[in-house]
């Protein structure tokens, strides 16, 4: 399982609260769940996100206060992109001749971007990077 799923099943009480109160907007669920599905957020930030969306938190008012979106934009992955790459030119080397190398990079983006980066479209743009230099 995701975590997400798990968690979303978890009605939400704690010890002591009232059942009733315990359940969710189903629309803000909904939306959460929805974030998730576009990737907007990854499936930690709406496991983060989830107990304040069942307590009746906008999950996309969550998002844009805490900055949790996922960087998407070609242009901005590209100049984490080639500023990890100028950082580490034996990496980049190792990932020409053994494309599983690219795995290094990808997580030098994704710690660079503070985890916000969509990890599918910098392996994408990582890989045509490589093998169009």
């Amino acid at each position: 399982t995701d975590g997400v799923g798990d968690a979303a099943r978890d009605d939400g009480r704690a010890p002591g609260r009232d059942a009733a109160r315990a359940r969710p907007d189903p629309e803000r669920l909904a939306a959460l769940l929805s974030l998730v599905h576009d990737r907007t957020v990854s499936h930690a930030a709406a496991k983060e996100l989830l107990p304040e969306v069942v307590a009746g938190a906008d999950p996309a008012r969550l998002v844009e206060e805490r900055n949790l979106a996922r960087v998407s934009d070609d242009d901005a992955l590209l100049d984490l992109i080639g500023t990890v790459m100028d950082e580490n030119p034996a990496i980049v080397a190792s990932a020409r001749a053994e494309p599983k190398a690219i795995n290094a990079l990808l997580g030098r983006v994704m710690k660079a971007s503070g985890g916000a980066a969509d990890p599918q479209a910098v392996r994408r743009l990582l890989t045509e990077r490589i093998e169009d230099a």
